[in-house]
């Protein structure tokens, strides 16, 4: 397949990872099968795994739901940031159901804590360039192991967005938290002003394509920072420009 810098049927540049000339070879082939999708214009999900209560928590079926959804809409790159170990239980199934049922590129993040050996199990399974380990750029050595057996493993991206300028990239993304609550982006989840609604009372279809909603953040107190950290299309355009 040939890449041009621009989608030819709508004139916009095709995202970071469309680019083959500048993606590394394993990435491609997600590249291809992400170009051949009907004509989807929300690329990234942004899952957060953390601790909610327990009736708040979402189980396995709903965050698989939550794939199915999201590959229906054009969605084929997922970062999950885990949280701590004890809300984790649904990872492996959540990555393995989106990277060998719906062919996305899945990167898990590991912003906290360490791997428990069943998500050390699932990337040893599933390595490969199309599933990749993301790390805070302090923590990359505690994971050589992996990465000697094969494993993926990348510096998680760092927040690059020009000062005083809006990020649009939300336009793009789908940001769950715990407890299936929809958040412009990670940068602003819990923030009243950015909620979106809730995987459990309307379709993520509706609430992306809902033009009274904000799909775009303007930098503010806070500053963007850490929470950048695995934001999926600054992962992705990370990658592709190495």
């Amino acid at each position: 397949m040939t890449h041009t810098p621009e989608d030819k049927a709508t004139g916009e540049p095709l995202e970071f990872f469309s680019l083959g000339r500048r993606i590394r070879q394993g990435l491609a082939a997600c590249a291809r099968a992400g170009a051949a999708r009907s004509e989807g214009d929300i690329f990234y999900l942004w899952l957060q795994m953390g601790a909610g209560t327990e009736s708040e928590a979402l189980g396995d079926d709903e965050w698989l739901n939550i794939i199915d959804e999201a590959a229906s809409l054009g969605v084929n790159w997922l970062v999950v940031t885990l949280g701590p170990p004890a809300s984790r239980a649904a990872v492996p199934a959540i990555c393995r159901w989106a990277r060998n049922t719906h062919d996305m590129t899945v990167c898990v993040h590991a912003a906290e804590g360490e791997l428990r050996p069943e998500e050390r199990e699932m990337l040893l399974e599933l390595r490969g360039e199309a599933c990749i380990l993301l790390v805070e750029p302090e923590a990359a050595g505690e994971y050589a192991d992996l990465e000697a057996r094969g494993v993926s493993v990348a510096k998680s991206a760092p927040p690059i967005p020009e000062e005083g300028a809006a990020c649009d990239f939300p336009a793009r993304m789908v940001y769950v938290d715990p407890s299936g609550r929809l958040y412009t982006c990670g940068l602003v989840a819990g923030e009243e002003e950015f909620y979106l609604g809730s995987v459990m009372d309307g379709s993520l279809d509706a609430i992306m394509h809902n033009p009274r909603l904000p799909h775009c953040v303007t930098p503010s107190e806070p500053v963007p920072g850490r929470n950048c950290s695995g934001c999926p299309p600054l992962v992705a355009r990370h990658l592709c420009q190495k």
